[in-house]
């Protein structure tokens, strides 16, 4: 009787293990907790980036002493190092599916996804994820490169571009208002003398019957600190484009550099590209910039004519002395 029972027991230990592994699909992955993070690594380590998506499209960004683009051009550190720190905060909820066969559902096999990103430390794979399916606004499905479990994450698979452009430094180009102690354009040069309270521009020649006015120069430099590029379009010059006759050509110099910007337009539609005298690179920029730039750098934007003397307005200034030591008063006639 005893050996019918021992053996009706594991009979039944047996059957619940079966259970168990069909439920699951043979997955080797231990429970985990919900609000758990995702991937494991420490941001400040990772050196390589490869995001991979359909059709075969990728993106790969290497570390030195700052981050850049499979081409050599720099990457915008800022989002990289933002994007390295969003996912390594990455967290889950419960498990949607556990099982290899869901894998293809959630658009989250080896060769079927919307995003694989791998980020490694010398050469060695550190973590790896994987985005399917949207889950919701701004929620994707996602697993990592270890295991089968599906979870819910808060990251959508357009938050890990595959077109290099958006991860190049767009303000690469840019220079910031302060530094600036000349600038050219149309053959004036414009110089900033710097005073004890505030630095004034100076121009050479200055136009007949004109001044310079001093806000508009300010609005100029804000361009050059503002200014951003579409794209990076190579180092050859693009075809379609008239390079030999820009549409506007302004020089700044610094302290520390002297740069050229050079305005070219296509010979045919509204786009437009800029070439800077210490890169070696054409960059595309949009018709509004080009715009901004030609309306900014205008002579008679950035000079107004001098203020004429109102008639009779002499003759108000120079008012006897008397009348102004008595205060307003009428001053006593002699006999």
């Amino acid at each position: 009787m005893k050996s019918i029972i021992r053996i009706l027991a594991i009979a039944a230990v047996v059957q619940l293990v079966l259970v168990a592994v069909a439920y699951t699909g043979g997955s080797r992955l231990p429970a985990a907790q919900a609000g758990a993070v995702l991937l494991s690594f420490a941001p400040a380590e990772i050196d390589s980036i490869r995001i991979d998506g359909p059709n075969k499209q990728a993106v790969t960004l290497h570390k030195g002493d700052s981050w850049k683009t499979a081409a050599g051009f720099p990457a915008d550190s800022g989002k990289v190092s933002g994007m390295l720190q969003r996912l390594s905060e990455l967290k889950h909820g419960l498990a949607v599916a556990t099982s290899a066969s869901s894998l293809a559902r959630f658009k989250l096999s080896d060769d079927d996804f919307e995003r694989h990103v791998v980020l490694s430390k010398a050469g060695k794979v550190v973590a790896e994820l994987y985005l399917g399916k949207g889950a919701g606004a701004r929620q994707s499905y996602a697993r990592d490169g270890e295991h089968q479990a599906v979870y819910s994450v808060s990251l959508g698979s357009y938050e890990l571009p595959l077109d290099e452009s958006q991860w190049q430094d767009k303000g690469l180009l840019q220079i910031s208002a302060d530094q600036v102690n000349e600038l050219e354009l149309a053959g004036i040069v414009l110089t900033r003398s710097k005073g004890d309270k505030q630095s004034v521009w100076r121009a050479s020649p200055m136009p007949a019957g004109k001044q310079l006015d001093q806000h508009a120069v300010e609005q100029a430099l804000h361009l050059l600190a503002t200014l951003r590029f579409d794209k990076v379009l190579g180092k050859q010059p693009p075809a379609g484009f008239d390079v030999a006759h820009p549409i506007l050509t302004v020089s700044v110099r610094t302290p520390d550099i002297k740069r050229q910007y050079r305005f070219a337009a296509a010979k045919q539609g509204d786009r437009y590209l800029l070439q800077v005298s210490d890169r070696d690179e054409y960059f595309a920029v949009s018709s509004f910039l080009l715009k901004q730039w030609q309306q900014q750098m205008k002579q008679d934007i950035l000079f107004v004519d001098i203020p004429r003397p109102v008639a009779g307005q002499a003759d108000q200034g120079a008012a006897p002395a008397t009348s102004a030591g008595t205060h307003g008063k009428e001053s006593p006639s002699k006999p």
